[in-house]
C-alpha cells in the first residue's frame, strides 16, 4: 500500500496508524508518485485530501492512472466539499475515503474496500481494535519499524536556533535487497542498522529513521570536523563489517550528505548531499557546497524544463532538416528530422542542452508528437524519406503505432518513407516494450534505423533482431578514419555485417572531403554531416 502526501511536512492524519498495521505501507509526496509507483508494484494507493486536485498534481494522477491499471487508487476527500468530487471523478477516481470519518469508521470503511476488492492478505485490518488518533505526542515522533524518532521528531529537535551538524544517510541500492529478499527482509536489514548506528553514535550525536532506508544522525553543538569525521567512521563500519540475518550474509554500502547550522535547512542541504554523493557512485561522505557542480547542475536542469514547458505550451518546438546523401548517386535521399528549442527570447536552442532535462521530466514524448507531426505536415508536399528520432519514453508510452499511423493517413504519407531512429542498446527493453512494437510497425511499412552503432557494448546479435534497415556508424570513428586503424577495422565490419544482414550503413559526421572519400571506399551506403549539409529549418 502507498499513500500519497500533498508535501512532506502534511502528512495524513491516518497516515501513523495506517503505518502501525501495515509493515509494508509506504509513503510519498505528490511530485514523487511518479516515480515511487513506476519503482514497486503496490496493490493500492491512497490520495490524502490535501492534495490538490488541479494543474501538474492533476495531470500526475491521471498519468499514474493510465499507466498502472492493476493498481487500485482511492482518494481521501472531503464530502461536503462539491468542487473537490467533481475533480477527482474527472481525474478517473472511482472509490473515495471520507476524510472527515473518526478512526474507527475509517477503518471500517477501508476493510470494506479490501474486501471488495480481494486483498485478502490485509484481512487482519478487520479485526484492528481501533485505538483514537493519538495526538502528536510520543508516539507520533517514533518510527513503528525501529523505535527511533522520525522525521516528526527530527523537526521538533531542530525547532529551537543552536548550532548543529546533520548526517543524511542511506543505503545503496537497498530496493535489491527488497526485491531479492522480500521486505521484511528488508525491514530487519533495516532495524540491524538503525541498532549498529545507535551503539556506535558519540554522546551529542542522536539517530533519526526519516523513511524506508534513510536516516538522520542530528548532532548537537558537533566539534571541529567531528560531523565529517563520524561521517567517514559510519561508512567504515558497515563497509568492514555486513549485517547478518539467519544465514545471509548483507554487505551493506552507505552514502552520506552532511551540513551545519542553526536551522532546518540543514537537513534539505543534507539530503541535496548525499544525492551528490549517490551520483558520484555511492559508499562517500558529501559535504554540502552552495556553489556544488550538482547543485548547479539541477538548477540548470530546473532553468531548461521550465524553458521547455513553456515552448511545449506555446509550439516552440521545431523541425530542422540534415540531408543525407547516396553515396551512388551523389544525391540527397533522405533527411534526418531534429528537434530545436525556441526560447522566449526568439532564440534557437540545440538539443544538447534540453534533451536530458526532457527525458528526466518525462517530457520527451511531447516533444516527439510535437515533431512527428510537424514532420509529416512538412513532408506532406515532398518526395523525400525522412527519419524521425523516437526514444525509449515514446515505446514505454505504447502510444507509437497508432499515433504514427493516424499521421501516415491524415498527410498521405506512405510509412515506407518513414525511417524511426533508436539507439541500439534499447533493443535491451523487455519484449513487450519493444520488440512486438517494432515488428508491428515494420509490418505497416515503416523502417527502422539503428543510431550511433559500434560505441559503448554495441552487441551484433540485438541488431539482427530489429532487422533495421539502416544502420548509422558512429562519428567518432568516422572522424579518426585517416589516423586511426582501429577505426578503419571497425566502420569496415559494421559494413560488413550491415551487408550480410540486408541493411544499408549511413556515416555520420562527415565533415572534410577526406571523411567522405574514406566512407566511400570502405563501402558506406550513405553519409551525414556539415560537409554534406547542416541542419536547418529548410531542404536544400
Amino acid at each position: 500500500m502507498l499513500l500519497c502526501h500533498a508535501n512532506a511536512t502534511q502528512l495524513s492524519k491516518h497516515f501513523l496508524i495506517l503505518q502501525r498495521y501495515f509493515p509494508q505501507l509506504s509513503h510519498t509526496t505528490i511530485d514523487k508518485l511518479e516515480a515511487s509507483v513506476d519503482a514497486y508494484r503496490y496493490d493500492m494507493l491512497i490520495i490524502d485530501s490535501q492534495v490538490p486536485l488541479e494543474g501538474e498534481s492533476a495531470a500526475i494522477l491521471e498519468r499514474v492512472l493510465e499507466t498502472h491499471d492493476a493498481l487500485h487508487c482511492a482518494i481521501e476527500s472531503d464530502t461536503s466539499r462539491t468542487q473537490q468530487l467533481q475533480e477527482a471523478l474527472a481525474i478517473g477516481f472511482d472509490t473515495f475515503l471520507p476524510s472527515h470519518l473518526n478512526t474507527q469508521d475509517y477503518y471500517r470503511r477501508l476493510a470494506r474496500l479490501l474486501h471488495r476488492k480481494h486483498f485478502y492478505a490485509l484481512h487482519s485490518l478487520s479485526q484492528i481494535e481501533v485505538e483514537p488518533f493519538a495526538p502528536v505526542g510520543t508516539n507520533a515522533l517514533l518510527d513503528t519499524l525501529t523505535g527511533l524518532p522520525n522525521s516528526e521528531g527530527l523537526k521538533r529537535a531542530c525547532a529551537n536556533k543552536s548550532h548543529r551538524g546533520l548526517l543524511f544517510i542511506d543505503v545503496d541500492k537497498f530496493d535489491s535487497i527488497n526485491t531479492l529478499y522480500g521486505m521484511q527482509i528488508g525491514d530487519k536489514v533495516l532495524q540491524y542498522l538503525g541498532k549498529r548506528l545507535q551503539r556506535f553514535l558519540p554522546d551529542n550525536a542522536k539517530l533519526f529513521h526519516i523513511s524506508a532506508d534513510e536516516f538522520v544522525v542530528l548532532v548537537n553543538y558537533p566539534r571541529p570536523d567531528q560531523v565529517a569525521q563520524l561521517g567517514e567512521q559510519i561508512l567504515a563500519l558497515f563497509a568492514h563489517a555486513p549485517i547478518v540475518i539467519g544465514n545471509v550474509s548483507f554487505d551493506i554500502s552507505l552514502c552520506a550528505g552532511y551540513d551545519e547550522g542553526d536551522n532546518y535547512d540543514i537537513y534539505y542541504n543534507a539530503k541535496l548531499a548525499n544525492r551528490e554523493a549517490k551520483s558520484i557512485g555511492g559508499r562517500r561522505c558529501v559535504k554540502y557546497h552552495a556553489a556544488s557542480y550538482y547543485l548547479r547542475q539541477q538548477q540548470e536542469n530546473h532553468f531548461w524544463v521550465n524553458e521547455l514547458k513553456d515552448a511545449i505550451m506555446h509550439e516552440r518546438i521545431h523541425v530542422y532538416f540534415q540531408p543525407i546523401i547516396d553515396m551512388r548517386t551523389n544525391v540527397i535521399g533522405k533527411y534526418e528530422v531534429l528537434a530545436r528549442m525556441e526560447n522566449r527570447k526568439g532564440e534557437i536552442i540545440a538539443p544538447q542542452f534540453f534533451l536530458k532535462p526532457a527525458i528526466q521530466a518525462k517530457l520527451i514524448t511531447d516533444i516527439s508528437r510535437m515533431v512527428i507531426d510537424k514532420a509529416f505536415k512538412f513532408f506532406s508536399s515532398r518526395h523525400y524519406e525522412f527519419a524521425l528520432n523516437i526514444s525509449e519514453q515514446d515505446f514505454k508510452e505504447g502510444y507509437l503505432e497508432e499515433f504514427l499511423l493516424h499521421k501516415c493517413d491524415y498527410y498521405d504519407i506512405a510509412p515506407s518513407r518513414v525511417y524511426l531512429e533508436i539507439l541500439e542498446d534499447m533493443s535491451m527493453l523487455q519484449a513487450d516494450l519493444f520488440t512486438q512494437q517494432m515488428q508491428s510497425l515494420q509490418r505497416h511499412g515503416f523502417n527502422f534505423s539503428i543510431d550511433d552503432f559500434g560505441v559503448e557494448k554495441s552487441n551484433y546479435s540485438r541488431v539482427l533482431e530489429t532487422k533495421a534497415q539502416l544502420i548509422k556508424i558512429d562519428g567518432s570513428f568516422v572522424r579518426t578514419l585517416r589516423e586511426n586503424e582501429n577505426s578503419r577495422i571497425i566502420v569496415e565490419s559494421i559494413v560488413s555485417f550491415a551487408q550480410k544482414m540486408g541493411a544499408k550503413t549511413v556515416a555520420e559526421f562527415v565533415e572534410t572531403q577526406e571523411a567522405l572519400e574514406l566512407v566511400e571506399k570502405l563501402g558506406v551506403d550513405y553519409a551525414q554531416g556539415y560537409l554534406i549539409g547542416k541542419p536547418q529549418a529548410f531542404l536544400l
